[in-house]
C-alpha cells in the first residue's frame, strides 16, 4: 500500500490528509485529529480506531510509517468486508392467483372419485398424502401434481399430465 492508497483510505473514514510525505502525513493526522484520546472518546473512534494504539484508558495516534501502513490495511479490510455483506435478493416465481382455485378443484375431483369408487390410476399409485409429524402438517395430492406439472423435469411433467387426465376425464365418450 503506497501513500496515495493510504490517503484514499483515510479519506474514506473521514480523516483526509493532504501531505505527500509519510512523516508529514503522520504529523498532519496528529495535528488535525488529536495525538491522543482519553476515556469514553476512545469508544467513539469508529473506523478510525486502528489509527490509535490503546493503552489502558488512553489511546495514542500512530507515530511511524509502519504503524500507519498496518492501520490503513486493517481499515481497508474492514471497509471491504462491509461492501461484501450487502444483501442478496433472490427472485422467486410469481404464480397465478388462480392456482389455489385449480388446486382446490383437483382436490375436490380426487375426493369425489374416492366417494364414487372411481379408480384414478397414476394418482393413486404415484401420489400420496405426505404427513409431517413434527410440524403437524400434510401435503395433499393436488399440490404435488401442480408442482410436478410446473417442474422442468420431463418425467415429472409426464407423470403429472397422466394424473391430470385421470382426474379430469371422468369417463369415455360415446
Amino acid at each position: 500500500m503506497d501513500l496515495n492508497q493510504v490517503k484514499e483510505t483515510l479519506e474514506a473514514i473521514g480523516y483526509p490528509v493532504q501531505s505527500d510525505d509519510w512523516n508529514e502525513a503522520i504529523e498532519e493526522l496528529s495535528r488535525n485529529y488529536g495525538a491522543q484520546k482519553v476515556g469514553s472518546s476512545i469508544r467513539t473512534l469508529g473506523d478510525a480506531s486502528p489509527l490509535y494504539l490503546k493503552s489502558g484508558n488512553a489511546a495514542f495516534m500512530v507515530d511511524n510509517q509502519s504503524d500507519l501502513h498496518r492501520a490503513c490495511v486493517e481499515i481497508q479490510s474492514v471497509l471491504k468486508a462491509r461492501t461484501a455483506a450487502e444483501p442478496i435478493t433472490i427472485k422467486r416465481d410469481v404464480r397465478s392467483r388462480f392456482l389455489s382455485d385449480i388446486q382446490n378443484s383437483l382436490e375436490y375431483e380426487i375426493s369425489l372419485a374416492g366417494t364414487v369408487k372411481r379408480p384414478l390410476g397414476v394418482v393413486d399409485a404415484d401420489y400420496e398424502v405426505l404427513y409431517d409429524h413434527d410440524t403437524r402438517t400434510q401435503t395433499r395430492k393436488s399440490p404435488q401434481i401442480i408442482d410436478d406439472l410446473l417442474s422442468d423435469d420431463k418425467q415429472r411433467n409426464a407423470k403429472a399430465v397422466e394424473a391430470m387426465k385421470a382426474i379430469l376425464i371422468v369417463g369415455e365418450g360415446q
